[in-house]
């Protein structure tokens, strides 16, 4: 009788754990610790008005998380100098320093990622651009970023080898 009581209790809340996850009306990505995938946790902020809010979402990103093996996407080598919001075109550039340029492969998809699809949940912010030392952050030496949408990135949830990606028409 005890363990199935102890069972019943372990479940219950395994349930109101995962139910406080997903209320929360924000997202916010991190990296996994072996830098191979996309991990988030919920967030209710406190801020409502665009500009406060995107103020508290890049204060969020160079926060450590609450799981110590999730990697912030900013830290005191990625930070970003500036940003320019302009909420007519729903678009946000963020401009970084040369500690990005660290940032190679995989480890800077994924904190790119991270970054994207956490700060495009902020209504009025639908495209980032990324700017390293003042030049567009670029794909090839020719080819540059551009502006990317949280749609841009698929999500893998681990060792699967289905993708998903969400799509709004």
């Amino acid at each position: 009788m005890v363990i199935f009581f102890s069972f019943i209790m372990l479940f219950l809340t395994a349930c109101s754990e995962q139910e406080v996850e997903l209320t929360a009306s924000h997202r916010i990505y991190y990296v996994n610790s072996n830098d191979t995938k996309l991990v988030s946790e919920g967030y209710e902020p406190k801020a409502e008005a665009t500009e406060e809010l995107l103020a508290e979402l890049l204060e969020r990103l160079k926060t450590p998380a609450e799981n110590i093996t999730y990697r912030a996407p900013l830290n005191e080598a990625v930070q970003f100098t500036e940003y320019k919001l302009e909420e007519n075109d729903d678009q946000l550039t963020l401009y970084f320093g040369e500690g990005y340029s660290t940032l190679t492969g995989v480890s800077e998809i994924l904190t790119r990622a991270a970054i994207v699809k956490t700060l495009c949940q902020i209504p009025g912010v639908e495209h980032i651009a990324f700017y390293v030392n003042g030049q567009p952050l670029m794909k090839t030496a020719e080819q540059p970023v551009g502006w990317m949408a949280a749609t841009d990135f698929l999500d893998n949830t681990g060792a699967e080898t289905n993708f998903t990606q969400v799509t709004y028409l």
